[in-house]
């Protein structure tokens, strides 16, 4: 796609003939918008130096792809957003007929602060008054995402708000842009997704009543997001929270009736947050923990789970949370756990655990199975029909990884499968992987099973097999010498 810098330089390299122009222009208006709307936008703006009649032609297109990915100072930012504000403000469309704006462009990081200052002005004269564009001219799909020092802007006329950015350092330029708060008062909005570093104030009345799906990340100065903004969307059934929080006496409290979604990414320092939830339709939770001390209490304990998964769970210290939160999912039919949360399970009393009536499927990630105890209790092991294990053969020994899928094969006697997956090293010689894979897969095949019919099945990346001959792959020494 083409930089667009000034609106005014665009042009066309050769001009069509004058037959060719006048059968165009013959067409009915909509056809002619439609053909322009699939060029590239500086191809239509430039069929304005065709005739007097085409003058206005382009102003009237559905469709608008602007990109400039080589920004390198302010200048060259104040021209792209400028041709992208001349071109928004002549559009003639009706604001119904406007389907798509694609914007791709570079914000610059200018070493000196007086520069950086200024690419700070520009992004908030500009960005703001587009989204408010966005509110008032009823187009229902924003899509703001950033990557480094690129900025992507996509509109769409559909259902949804998406303003996105990945889990990277941003730029203070992004970071300190407010959004209007008419963002918050669209009551055609399904789906609002709010993950990114830009600053917004919510209004005092929120007026999102079709809202299906929110996806937010929370900072410790979202106190009042915390506490009221879950409350006043009826129809949610999807809801993703990221939170990075510090201090002490954060309450997360979600009221949804029809929440059937729920995940949330919790980084915290030095903190202690409680989660509420009262949603008793949910059917999915997914839960990590990076730090920071959480707790999660269910108002009604949620009885039509289908997945649930505890994963990547770094918080240290009230194993009781833990304990508590594991009773109220343990209606759940699919888990999926991280070591640190079986390490707590193993060191209660089996009266004190709860009784998975539902579960058949079970999923055991390895990432933090250092100096752990690898033991599924036996009470979960004599329901379960599908036990994964993510991340085998961690170094060189495997004994103990070995150890546990005996003690899985000796007691689980309706499992039908038994899937353990390899997480390669990239930085480990070819080889190796593979002499290492064999072994693994050499060692686990002569295990007995309680249950014979069990298929076991290995997948790494220069392994696959299964007890089930038609599902096995492998790669020879011979394969990787030639």
């Amino acid at each position: 796609m083409e930089d667009i810098l000034n609106i005014s330089t665009l042009s066309i390299s050769e001009k069509p003939d004058t037959d060719t122009v006048d059968r165009l222009s013959s067409l009915p208006e909509h056809l002619i918008s439609e053909i322009l709307s699939k060029l590239p936008t500086d191809s239509a703006v430039a069929t304005s130096i065709l005739s007097r009649h085409w003058r206005h032609q382009w102003t009237y297109i559905t469709r608008i792809f602007l990109s400039s990915l080589n920004i390198s100072n302010c200048d060259e930012l104040h021209a792209f957003l400028t041709t992208v504000d001349n071109i928004l403000r002549q559009l003639n469309s009706p604001p119904s007929n406007l389907r798509t704006i694609y914007l791709n462009f570079k914000v610059p990081y200018p070493d000196d602060a007086f520069e950086d200052d200024i690419a700070y002005e520009l992004c908030c004269e500009f960005l703001p008054r587009w989204f408010h564009r966005l509110c008032t001219s009823h187009t229902q799909l924003l899509k703001v995402f950033e990557f480094g020092a690129y900025l992507y802007i996509y509109i769409e006329n559909a259902p949804l708000v998406f303003i996105c950015s990945p889990e990277i350092e941003s730029s203070p330029v992004v970071d300190t842009v407010f959004l209007p708060e008419c963002i918050f008062q669209n009551k055609t909005l399904v789906e609002l997704v709010l993950n990114t570093n830009f600053s917004f104030n919510l209004p005092n009345y929120l007026n999102l009543p079709n809202l299906n799906t929110l996806s937010v990340h929370i900072f410790e100065h979202d106190r009042q997001l915390m506490r009221t903004i879950f409350k006043s969307l009826p129809l949610l059934q999807n809801l993703t929270i990221s939170a990075d929080l510090s201090g002490e006496d954060h309450l997360i409290d979600i009221s949804a009736p029809n929440l059937k979604t729920f995940r949330i990414v919790f980084e915290g320092r030095d903190s202690q947050t409680n989660v509420l939830i009262d949603a008793p339709k949910l059917k999915r939770i997914s839960i990590s923990i990076r730090g920071g001390l959480v707790s999660f209490r269910f108002v009604k304990i949620p009885t039509d789970l289908l997945e649930t998964s505890l994963s990547d769970w770094d918080s240290v210290g009230d194993d009781l949370a833990i304990l508590e939160l594991v009773k109220a999912i343990s209606n759940t039919r699919s888990l999926r756990l991280s070591c640190r949360i079986l390490n707590v399970l193993n060191s209660y009393n089996v009266d004190e655990l709860p009784t998975f009536h539902n579960l058949v499927s079970l999923t055991l990630a390895l990432s933090d199975a250092e100096d752990m105890n690898l033991v599924i209790p036996v009470w979960i092991l004599r329901r379960l029909k599908k036990i994964q294990v993510d991340g085998v053969i961690k170094g060189n020994e495997y004994d103990k990884e070995i150890s546990l899928m005996e003690d899985i094969l000796s007691k689980a006697n309706v499992l039908e499968r038994l899937i353990c997956v390899f997480n390669p090293n990239v930085e480990e010689p070819e080889m190796d992987s593979l002499k290492k894979q064999n072994d693994f897969v050499n060692a686990l095949f002569m295990l007995p099973r309680v249950c014979s019919s069990c298929e076991i099945k290995f997948i790494g990346n220069f392994v696959r097999v299964s007890t089930n001959v038609a599902e096995s792959r492998s790669v020879t020494l011979s394969d990787l010498l030639d």
